[in-house]
């Protein structure tokens, strides 16, 4: 490809089916919170089929907020209707200590679900409570990774400051920081995280900063450790795909952003039950 084939394929209107692009942030059904589009899995489908997005990695609200259990069922029942094209996080609340052997034993050894997500702010649990350390240990004995949401100080529950504290005593966990932090100094906050913690990734979905932070991410953390994530449906996947290819990244950079870089992060912390 030439330096500047994506940008020129993507005003053609490519679909990009070469790139095989991976969407690691995704959600599923409606929350309570805030208004957004209708997100059954179909219709995600549908919408990934029009971007050229080949897989989307999904929490259900319901997981990460009222209703843990019944977020993986409808999780377990998407990857189970369109195989290599839904992967799953399982999602636990931290109130529910109980339950974490358990569930870790019906999900974790299905081959689509790749890991753990978890939402301190939609459970009202600070990163660094007991329920969320003994998840990281489960995490760390059986493989695969963990995306936290993150934002910024004013976040009871997950600021950066609270992550690091709780990230940093689990060297042998890979986090992804989600929304890379969020405000602008969490940003900031986050690319020092990532530069300190070998274990500590990026995506790039969500954050209120502009497009240039695309830039400016890759010039300031190691590249291989930025991953591409949409939050779709709470924000629009055409804007979170477009952001990367119509980016000053070279055609190298967009690949791996949308693809490369997330398969690298999951063959480097395979489970162990699968």
């Amino acid at each position: 490809m030439t330096p500047t084939s994506i940008l020129e394929r993507a005003l053609s209107r490519d679909t990009f089916s070469d790139l095989h692009i991976v969407d690691a942030h995704c959600h599923l059904g409606t929350g309570h919170e805030f208004y957004h589009a209708q997100a059954a899995i179909e219709q995600m489908i549908r919408e990934a089929d029009t971007m050229g997005v080949e897989k989307l990695c999904i929490a259900p609200e319901a997981g990460i907020e009222c209703d843990y259990k019944y977020g993986n069922e409808l999780m377990l029942d998407s990857i189970r209707r369109y195989p290599g094209r839904v992967y799953g996080y399982l999602c636990l609340n931290p109130f529910y200590e109980d339950e974490f052997e358990r569930m870790f034993d019906t999900y974790y050894p299905i081959e689509q679900v790749i890991g753990v997500k978890i939402h301190p702010g939609g459970h009202r649990a600070r990163i660094d409570c007991e329920g969320y350390q003994k998840i990281f240990h489960e995490v760390e004995k059986r493989g695969g990774f963990v995306l936290s949401h993150t934002w910024g100080d004013a976040d009871a529950y997950c600021n950066l400051t609270l992550c690091e504290e709780a990230m940093r005593r689990f060297p042998n966990v890979r986090f992804i920081l989600a929304h890379s932090g969020g405000t602008v100094e969490s940003v900031k906050r986050a690319v020092q995280m990532v530069n300190r913690y070998p274990h500590i990734f990026l995506d790039t979905c969500g954050f209120d900063v502009t497009e240039h932070w695309i830039n400016e991410l890759t010039e300031q953390c190691p590249f291989e450790k930025i991953l591409f994530g949409s939050d779709f449906p709470y924000h629009d996947l055409r804007y979170g795909v477009t952001r990367i290819l119509f980016s000053n990244l070279t055609d190298s950079q967009k690949a791996g952003l949308l693809h490369e870089n997330f398969e690298k992060l999951l063959k480097g912390c395979p489970k162990t039950n699968a």
